[in-house]
Protein backbone atom coordinates (compact mmCIF):
# COMPACT_ATOMS: atom_id res chain seq x y z
CA UNK A 1 0.00 0.00 0.00
CA UNK A 2 1.04 3.63 -0.62
CA UNK A 3 2.13 5.79 2.91
CA UNK A 4 -0.74 8.05 1.77
CA UNK A 5 -2.93 5.38 0.93
CA UNK A 6 -2.67 3.55 4.01
CA UNK A 7 -3.45 6.90 5.63
CA UNK A 8 -6.79 7.69 3.87
CA UNK A 9 -7.66 3.46 4.76
CA UNK A 10 -7.15 4.46 8.45
CA UNK A 11 -8.92 7.43 8.19
CA UNK A 12 -12.09 6.11 6.36
CA UNK A 13 -11.86 2.78 6.93
CA UNK A 14 -11.10 1.50 3.56
CA UNK A 15 -10.38 -1.94 2.31
CA UNK A 16 -11.23 -3.54 5.84
CA UNK A 17 -8.90 -1.11 7.52
CA UNK A 18 -10.26 -0.41 11.23
CA UNK A 19 -10.95 3.05 11.48
CA UNK A 20 -8.29 4.87 13.35
CA UNK A 21 -8.14 8.86 12.45
CA UNK A 22 -4.73 9.29 14.52
CA UNK A 23 -2.83 6.63 12.76
CA UNK A 24 -4.62 7.91 9.40
CA UNK A 25 -3.11 11.71 9.85
CA UNK A 26 0.16 9.96 10.99
CA UNK A 27 0.49 8.51 7.53
CA UNK A 28 -0.72 11.54 5.65
CA UNK A 29 1.81 13.80 7.24
CA UNK A 30 4.64 11.36 6.33
CA UNK A 31 3.05 10.99 2.54
CA UNK A 32 3.13 14.91 2.57
CA UNK A 33 6.59 15.30 4.00
CA UNK A 34 8.16 13.84 1.32
CA UNK A 35 6.50 16.20 -1.18
CA UNK A 36 3.01 14.89 -2.45
CA UNK A 37 0.79 17.77 -3.20
CA UNK A 38 -2.14 15.85 -2.34
CA UNK A 39 -1.77 14.66 0.46
CA UNK A 40 -0.86 18.29 1.99
CA UNK A 41 -4.06 19.11 1.28
CA UNK A 42 -5.96 16.46 3.37
CA UNK A 43 -3.15 17.04 6.04
CA UNK A 44 -4.45 20.54 5.72
CA UNK A 45 -8.03 18.95 5.85
CA UNK A 46 -7.49 16.96 8.64
CA UNK A 47 -6.40 19.44 10.84
CA UNK A 48 -9.22 22.16 9.73
CA UNK A 49 -11.73 19.86 10.94
CA UNK A 50 -9.75 18.26 13.26
CA UNK A 51 -9.31 14.43 12.74
CA UNK A 52 -6.77 12.63 14.03
CA UNK A 53 -5.01 16.12 15.38
CA UNK A 54 -6.00 18.83 17.33
CA UNK A 55 -8.28 21.22 15.56
CA UNK A 56 -5.65 24.26 13.98
CA UNK A 57 -7.27 26.36 11.17
CA UNK A 58 -3.84 28.47 11.01
CA UNK A 59 -1.68 25.17 10.15
CA UNK A 60 -4.44 23.35 8.14
CA UNK A 61 -4.27 26.68 5.78
CA UNK A 62 -0.54 26.51 5.91
CA UNK A 63 -0.51 22.96 4.18
CA UNK A 64 -3.08 24.03 2.25
CA UNK A 65 -0.95 27.06 0.93
CA UNK A 66 2.17 24.57 0.49
CA UNK A 67 0.28 22.06 -1.79
CA UNK A 68 -0.89 24.95 -3.68
CA UNK A 69 2.45 25.75 -4.27
CA UNK A 70 3.02 22.62 -5.06
CA UNK A 71 0.98 22.60 -8.02
CA UNK A 72 -2.23 21.07 -6.34
CA UNK A 73 -5.56 22.08 -7.81
CA UNK A 74 -7.82 21.37 -5.62
CA UNK A 75 -6.18 22.90 -2.73
CA UNK A 76 -5.98 26.00 -4.67
CA UNK A 77 -10.01 25.46 -4.91
CA UNK A 78 -10.46 25.47 -0.98
CA UNK A 79 -7.94 28.54 -0.73
CA UNK A 80 -10.37 30.05 -3.38
CA UNK A 81 -13.41 28.95 -1.47
CA UNK A 82 -11.88 30.59 1.72
CA UNK A 83 -11.31 33.89 0.60
CA UNK A 84 -14.95 33.77 -1.51
CA UNK A 85 -16.59 33.01 1.93
CA UNK A 86 -14.43 34.42 4.25
CA UNK A 87 -14.56 30.69 6.24
CA UNK A 88 -11.90 31.78 8.73
CA UNK A 89 -10.35 34.59 10.12
CA UNK A 90 -7.20 34.32 8.29
CA UNK A 91 -9.23 34.57 5.21
CA UNK A 92 -10.86 37.46 4.74
CA UNK A 93 -13.28 37.91 2.07
CA UNK A 94 -11.52 38.56 -0.66
CA UNK A 95 -12.82 38.21 -4.24
CA UNK A 96 -10.03 38.97 -5.96
CA UNK A 97 -7.73 36.35 -4.23
CA UNK A 98 -10.79 33.81 -4.85
CA UNK A 99 -10.83 34.38 -7.95
CA UNK A 100 -6.91 34.17 -8.19
CA UNK A 101 -6.84 30.96 -6.91
CA UNK A 102 -9.75 29.59 -9.41
CA UNK A 103 -8.33 30.89 -12.27
CA UNK A 104 -4.83 29.03 -10.74
CA UNK A 105 -7.12 25.95 -10.45
CA UNK A 106 -8.38 26.12 -14.24
CA UNK A 107 -5.20 26.08 -15.76
CA UNK A 108 -4.45 22.76 -13.74
CA UNK A 109 -7.74 21.71 -15.59
CA UNK A 110 -9.82 21.87 -12.57
CA UNK A 111 -13.46 21.76 -13.79
CA UNK A 112 -15.28 22.47 -10.36
CA UNK A 113 -13.03 25.67 -10.46
CA UNK A 114 -14.57 26.86 -13.52
CA UNK A 115 -17.93 26.63 -12.22
CA UNK A 116 -16.85 28.78 -8.97
CA UNK A 117 -15.18 31.46 -10.33
CA UNK A 118 -18.76 31.71 -12.57
CA UNK A 119 -20.44 31.67 -9.62
CA UNK A 120 -17.97 33.93 -7.61
CA UNK A 121 -18.28 36.50 -10.97
CA UNK A 122 -22.15 36.54 -10.81
CA UNK A 123 -22.02 38.00 -7.16
CA UNK A 124 -20.18 40.98 -8.52
CA UNK A 125 -23.48 42.63 -9.07
CA UNK A 126 -23.71 44.55 -12.61
CA UNK A 127 -20.11 44.86 -14.43
CA UNK A 128 -18.51 42.72 -17.18
CA UNK A 129 -18.00 39.65 -14.81
CA UNK A 130 -21.50 39.11 -14.07
CA UNK A 131 -22.46 39.62 -17.95
CA UNK A 132 -19.54 37.33 -19.07
CA UNK A 133 -20.96 34.80 -16.07
CA UNK A 134 -24.12 35.23 -17.37
CA UNK A 135 -23.22 34.81 -21.12
CA UNK A 136 -20.99 31.75 -20.28
CA UNK A 137 -23.68 29.92 -18.54
CA UNK A 138 -26.29 30.66 -20.40
CA UNK A 139 -23.94 28.83 -23.78
CA UNK A 140 -23.46 26.22 -21.06
CA UNK A 141 -27.11 25.69 -20.59
CA UNK A 142 -27.93 25.87 -24.63
CA UNK A 143 -25.28 22.84 -24.69
CA UNK A 144 -27.03 21.18 -22.07
CA UNK A 145 -25.15 21.75 -19.00
CA UNK A 146 -27.34 20.77 -16.33
CA UNK A 147 -25.17 22.17 -13.38
CA UNK A 148 -24.83 25.43 -15.38
CA UNK A 149 -28.53 25.52 -15.68
CA UNK A 150 -29.16 24.79 -12.09
CA UNK A 151 -27.07 27.81 -11.45
CA UNK A 152 -28.89 30.54 -13.30
CA UNK A 153 -31.86 29.23 -11.70
CA UNK A 154 -30.78 29.58 -8.29
CA UNK A 155 -29.19 33.01 -9.28
CA UNK A 156 -32.25 34.24 -10.80
CA UNK A 157 -34.01 33.14 -7.37
CA UNK A 158 -31.27 35.03 -5.41
CA UNK A 159 -31.71 38.48 -7.44
CA UNK A 160 -35.57 37.80 -7.35
CA UNK A 161 -35.76 38.17 -11.16
CA UNK A 162 -37.08 34.64 -12.61
CA UNK A 163 -38.84 35.83 -15.08
CA UNK A 164 -35.53 36.82 -16.56
CA UNK A 165 -34.32 32.93 -16.44
CA UNK A 166 -37.77 32.00 -18.08
CA UNK A 167 -37.22 34.63 -20.57
CA UNK A 168 -33.71 32.46 -21.47
CA UNK A 169 -35.45 29.45 -21.24
CA UNK A 170 -38.25 29.91 -23.78
CA UNK A 171 -35.92 31.51 -26.20
CA UNK A 172 -33.87 28.15 -25.93
CA UNK A 173 -36.82 25.89 -26.85
CA UNK A 174 -37.49 28.30 -29.49
CA UNK A 175 -34.44 27.75 -30.61
CA UNK A 176 -34.79 24.32 -30.59
CA UNK A 177 -38.26 24.60 -32.46
CA UNK A 178 -36.40 26.59 -35.24
CA UNK A 179 -33.68 24.34 -35.58
CA UNK A 180 -36.00 21.14 -36.01
CA UNK A 181 -38.16 22.86 -38.13
CA UNK A 182 -35.10 23.98 -40.94
CA UNK A 183 -34.02 20.34 -40.61
CA UNK A 184 -37.39 18.49 -41.14
CA UNK A 185 -37.23 21.45 -44.26
CA UNK A 186 -33.32 20.29 -45.35
CA UNK A 187 -34.37 16.66 -44.99
CA UNK A 188 -38.07 17.08 -47.00
CA UNK A 189 -35.94 19.41 -49.42
CA UNK A 190 -33.03 16.01 -49.99
CA UNK A 191 -35.50 13.53 -50.46
CA UNK A 192 -37.26 14.95 -53.29
CA UNK A 193 -33.71 16.06 -54.58
CA UNK A 194 -32.91 12.44 -54.37
CA UNK A 195 -36.04 11.23 -55.49
CA UNK A 196 -36.24 13.71 -58.68
CA UNK A 197 -32.39 12.49 -59.77
CA UNK A 198 -33.12 9.12 -59.10
CA UNK A 199 -36.11 8.84 -62.20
Amino acid sequence: FHIGLLGECYINGLYGFPICEKTGFQYLVKAAQKGEAIYMREVGTCLINGTGIEKSIKTGLSWFIKASKAGCASAKVELGKCYEYGLFNETPRDFQTAQAYYTQAIALGDRDAEYLRLHLWLTQGNNPTNEEAKDSLIERMRSGDLRAKDMLKNYAREIKHYRWYLRIRLDMIKDMVNRWTADRRLSRYSCLRIGGETR
